[in-house]
């Protein structure tokens, strides 16, 4: 709703489109204690099982079945709500930028009358997201990433 209105208003606004690079195939133990200090223990070795402890089989001209130790099942609903769970914390701490997340991609943006400090805000914000992903294990694509 900002962005429109920073259009109708002629108010220039800045926006960061990250990527996060190879999300669901890094979600690491960090998920577990999210689970555990959500109070919902029963859950935790099921999705301790599916996230740390499964077999892929891959099946070609060779069949292969291999170990993962990490990450989620891409295409599974459950996946879709663990990551949630996992990137929820991903915050800007900012008044002027906002940020909306979807999945693996988070959108960053500030309207405001200076384009140089909209700007400055969200590049600071853009860090401080860089810092927290770096803090889960994820990092952002670079070549998907636009400023």
């Amino acid at each position: 709703m900002e962005i429109l209105r920073g259009f109708q208003t002629d108010i220039p606004v800045k926006v960061a489109f990250l990527d996060i690079k190879a999300a669901y195939d890094n979600v690491i133990d960090i998920l577990i204690n999210r689970l555990t200090n959500l109070s919902i223990p029963s859950m935790c070795r099921f999705i301790y099982n599916l996230v740390s402890a499964r077999q892929v089989c891959r099946y070609g001209e060779i069949q292969e079945i291999f170990r993962l130790f990490k990450g989620l099942p891409q295409g599974s609903i459950l996946s879709l709500m663990l990551y949630a769970i996992y990137v929820a914390e991903l915050e800007v701490n900012s008044q002027e930028c906002k940020i909306i997340q979807y999945t693996d991609n988070v959108c960053i943006f500030s309207a405001m009358d200076s384009v140089e400090e909209s700007l400055n805000r969200v590049e600071s914000a853009v860090d401080k997201i860089f810092t927290s992903l770096n803090n889960l294990g994820l990092s952002l694509s670079a070549k998907k990433t636009k400023l």
